[in-house]
């Protein structure tokens, strides 16, 4: 083999190693961990990542290491969040890798669910300090009465909830836009608090839950 050759297969291989490390760091760029939940037995799990300006770099690790991308995972956006779906969830301790952006706060929470119905077009129609107006619609196979609650959230300097109120409850129409008015004057004066709905309904002999939150503590 001549001295050329030579210094190619060298020159190759220091490509191919620098090639490697560069594909390996980016693979591990997010520089921010943080726990997002912890199991005791697979479940269901919807976990919420709240934003203030726009939706963070983020991937989640299971128990076992592995890496779930985000963009391959079943997902519900509003305004200033992103809600996550985790089907059958391992036990064990789930993190969350993520780039901040141009955020100045990332705050997670998390709750079990169940297939069988889902939340959409939760959303504010209009507010002010007294009233707020908003919609939602509660989809599954089968027409039937869906029972919801509306509660006010509060929480503390670590995003811990600290208080909850329930401002509301009452029953409507699978598969229909419901729309309420809620009286929040009291709870206004209390400063900014996350709006969390809580549905539930029958599904043959087990009930099926679904949940979803709005942010409202900047308003």
């Amino acid at each position: 083999m001549t001295r050329v050759s030579k210094i190619m297969q060298i020159t190759v291989a220091l490509m191919l190693a620098t090639l490697f490390i560069l594909t390996s760091c980016g693979r591990n760029s997010l520089p921010y961990s943080r726990e997002v939940f912890s199991l005791d037995a697979e479940s269901n799990i919807t976990a919420l990542v709240i934003f203030d300006d726009e939706m963070p770099d983020v991937e989640f690790i299971r128990p076992d290491g592995t890496v779930l991308e985000a963009e391959n995972l079943r997902q519900r956006s509003g305004g200033n969040f992103t809600q996550f779906f985790f089907p059958q969830a391992s036990p064990g301790t789930w993190t969350m890798k993520y780039d901040t952006l141009s955020n100045t706060e990332i705050t997670t929470t998390y709750s079990a669910y169940v297939e069988h119905i889902f939340i959409y077009n939760f959303d504010v129609v209009e507010h002010n300090n007294e009233r707020i107006s908003l919609t939602f619609g509660v989809s599954a196979d089968d027409s039937g009465t869906v029972h919801y609650e509306i509660h006010a959230e509060f929480t503390g300097p670590d995003n811990i909830t600290t208080d909850e109120v329930l401002i509301t409850n009452g029953e409507g129409t699978l598969n229909q836009i419901i729309e309420r008015q809620l009286d929040i004057a009291e709870l206004a004066e209390r400063g900014g608090f996350l709006i969390r709905l809580s549905v539930t309904t029958q599904n043959g002999q087990e009930p099926a839950h679904d949940i979803a939150w709005l942010d409202l503590r900047n308003w």
